[in-house]
């Protein structure tokens, strides 16, 4: 958990930094508000352990932190970027579908894990908007660029999100205090505190902020 509160709390802080300039665009902005409420949820999740001196892995609302970061990163290829790069051409089907087929095993695997790890139901929601940002980091990594290099400048940044996808995926499907579950969570608090400078070198191709 520390892990990730500190690198939520990096991803907060120099958001707010870079976010205030008149030229930023809306796609990077939301990418900050993704940052935002995973800090949020954790600061609640970090004062439920310390209150109350316990780990309990049943459902608070500082889970919906990280079903509300990723549904910022669903919004962040959806709403401000999908449009731009996939205009729904006859000759991009196969990558849709090819990163369809990913997210769909994506969604498959990691249904499988929680149950045959008998995991709590609520953590199935997490892996809803997961295996939607899943899909679109997997389209945009393996789609050729177009004409503006919208691709080609945020092909490190699909990277470390598929990366935070499946290091969030372990850390829900493992064990309380497992071995497993610190290195995810070490993986997760440095993607956290990465994505958002990573982001800005592709953005900035783009708009000057």
């Amino acid at each position: 958990m520390m892990p990730e509160l500190v690198g939520s709390l990096i991803a907060a802080i120099y958001g707010g930094c870079m976010c205030f300039h008149k030229k930023v665009p809306l796609f990077y902005r939301i990418l900050w508000y993704a940052g935002l409420t995973c800090l949020i949820g954790n600061i609640y999740t970090a004062l439920y352990v310390f209150l109350w001196q316990s780990e309990d892995v049943s459902f608070h609302i500082g889970y919906l932190g990280y079903i509300g970061m990723f549904f910022f990163f669903f919004s962040s290829y959806y709403g401000a970027l999908d449009s731009l790069v996939d205009g729904k051409q006859t000759e991009f089907r196969w990558f849709r579908r090819t990163a369809g087929f990913i997210a769909g095993l994506f969604l498959a695997g990691s249904t499988l894990l929680m149950y045959f790890g008998n995991q709590e139901f609520w953590k199935y929601l997490v892996i809803v908007p997961m295996t939607f940002t899943m899909y679109f980091a997997v389209k945009h990594l393996i789609m050729p660029d177009i004409e503006m290099g919208y691709i080609r400048v945020l092909r490190t940044y699909n990277i470390l999100i598929i990366a935070l996808c499946i290091c969030m995926m372990l850390r829900i499907v493992s064990a309380q205090d497992s071995v497993l579950e610190n290195v995810s969570s070490i993986c997760i608090g440095i993607l956290l505190a990465v994505y958002l400078p990573v982001a800005r070198m592709g953005v900035r191709k783009w708009f000057i902020f």
